[in-house]
């Protein structure tokens, strides 16, 4: 070759190496991703082989120098025939007389996660059993454990039902928590599916588990005939307990406290043949459960006398009782085939609409909603020959405070009044005001305090209480507790008085500092009942 063909190869040469790296150069600038499965075959190709010098072309993987071998002199293609998981990473091919070098390529060894399954309290639980027993109203914590698997941050664990916390990755091993704050009955039988992704995965794995929730028994009672019926002699009466519990409970009918009068039948009927009035009295259900001994409302029954054809003619009202737990349902009837209207009695005789008939439900019942309940039954011939069915609804249960006001903003030198509702069936038979120095008995005045007599509230079994704070002190700023007392147990409720100058900055004086805590309050007002002899 002679020289003037020689400089022109060479000068050609240059032209070329410098066209590959000026468009290495002004490339899109994203590294190209090879993604292959554990195990499998793996080939990444050298785009700088067809320039390279006569000694071929080497690989970095990872900055190092590749181990020999591994690509073909000829071609430059790399082949890894068992690609495994220390082959992950940068691959780059070089021609190391002229320093070219191929853009990177990023290989990734696919590889599935070794095991998930869930974790409890710091247990990892079984996958052949999938029930946990649980109880109602409890905190449940419950942690999905995905281990192994490359890459490991693609690792993805999803929900059913749709929830938990996002995803954290530590040691290659990713989690998830799932959490629900209280436990409730609805949530008995039901599944929790934690999901895993992963590309190395064919289908998404899951591990799974059933809740086993226990909860105390609930009651419901049914009658035939209907409540809101009046019940007379000779006619059939059935009662009907269903007890909702898990482990389930068997329901026991009692009157006034002792045995039922009639036998009772294995699936909780009281079945009266022919009922009599002495059949008469307070009935309810009980069932005895691991979590105790368990009862529901108490319902009166009441049998009349069998009315004569004039009676009954002439008789346009008929009543009933019914005693309902505060907190409890109950279900009030209009007569057999009456559509029927249900109303209630308010204040000043006026009748409160409530609905149409036939039923009428009372749900997680208030000591508000205690009182005369009428279903209107228009069967009668004409518009002036309305019955009346009323039912008496009682409620029960410990004592109940709600502040009228929950936080008062005064000034000082005015005057400030502190305002509550309480409720109880068995009636309170004491109440006090808790201050920051001092004990009140409704009716009592000290220096700048004036506790108001109790007066009547929004049913028949609640009243109100105020206090009156007059001239205010920015000292008075702080909390107030007015506590009541019942055979049934103690009830309490606080409120907040917030004092500001006549500028409207807020007060302090230090006083929140002079306010006994809860406990202490609580302390004191033992230890007076216990000075009275009230226990």
């Amino acid at each position: 070759m002679d020289r003037r063909r020689l400089a022109h190869f060479i000068c050609w040469h240059a032209f070329l190496l410098s066209l590959v790296k000026q468009s290495y150069a002004s490339g899109s600038g994203g590294i190209e991703e090879v993604r292959v499965a554990a195990r499998g075959e793996a080939r990444l190709e050298c785009s700088v082989a067809g320039v390279a010098g006569p000694g071929g072309v080497t690989w970095r993987h990872n900055g190092k120098m590749a181990e020999a071998g591994l690509w073909d002199p000829a071609t430059g293609r790399l082949l890894l025939s068992s690609a495994r998981a220390a082959h992950a990473g940068l691959w780059q091919c070089e021609d190391p007389p002229s320093g070219l070098q191929s853009e990177p390529i990023r290989l990734v060894v696919l590889e599935a996660p070794s095991a998930l399954y869930l974790v409890v309290e710091e247990r990892r639980l079984d996958p052949g059993n999938e029930f946990i027993p649980v109880k109602e109203k409890m905190r449940l914590v419950v942690e999905c454990v995905a281990e192994g698997g490359t890459p490991p941050e693609e690792a993805r664990l999803l929900w059913e039902p749709a929830g938990g916390e996002p995803v954290t990755m530590a040691g290659g091993v990713a989690k998830s928590r799932y959490t629900i704050d209280s436990l409730q009955r609805h949530h008995h039988n039901s599944t929790l599916v934690c999901i895993l992704h992963h590309p190395a995965l064919q289908a998404p794995a899951n591990a799974s588990l059933r809740l086993d929730v226990q909860y105390a028994p609930s009651f419901e009672i049914s009658r035939l005939p209907g409540f809101g019926i009046p019940l007379v002699e000779s006619i059939s009466v059935s009662l009907k307990c269903d007890v909702d519990a898990n482990p389930s409970a068997k329901p026991v009918w009692q009157k006034d406290d002792g045995p039922a009068p009639v036998t009772q039948t294995e699936d909780g009927f009281l079945n009266f043949t022919a009922i009599r009035r002495e059949d008469s009295g307070w009935y309810k259900c009980t069932a005895r459960h691991p979590l105790g001994d368990f009862s529901s409302i108490r319902y009166f029954l009441n049998v009349q006398e069998e009315a004569s054809e004039m009676d009954k003619q002439v008789t346009e009202q008929q009543e009933a009782a019914v005693e309902v737990e505060v907190g409890g349902n109950v279900q009030l009837q209009c007569p057999a085939g009456a559509a029927g209207c249900w109303g209630r009695l308010g204040s000043g005789g006026r009748m409160e609409p409530l609905g149409a008939g036939p039923t009428l439900s009372l749900d997680r019942v208030l000591y508000q909603e205690a009182g005369q309940y009428r279903c209107l039954d228009s069967r009668a011939n004409s518009l002036d020959q309305w019955r009346t069915h009323t039912v008496h609804v009682t409620v029960i249960g410990g004592p109940q405070v709600f502040p009228l006001n929950g936080t008062v903003q005064t000034v000082t030198g005015r005057k400030a009044v502190l305002s509550v509702e309480f409720c109880a069936n068995p009636p309170v038979t004491r109440a006090l005001w808790l201050t920051q120095s001092r004990v009140i008995r409704p009716g009592q005045a000290h220096d700048r305090l004036f506790a108001h007599n109790l007066t009547e509230g929004s049913s028949e079994w609640c009243h109100k209480a105020g206090l009156t704070v007059s001239p205010v002190h920015a000292s008075d700023q702080g909390e107030y507790s007015f506590l009541v007392r019942t055979p049934k147990g103690l009830a309490e409720a606080t409120l907040l008085l917030n004092v500001s100058d006549e500028g409207g900055l807020q007060a302090s004086t230090g006083s929140a500092s002079k306010i006994p805590s809860l406990l202490l309050l609580t302390v004191i007002f033992l230890q007076l009942i216990k000075i009275s002899s009230w226990l």
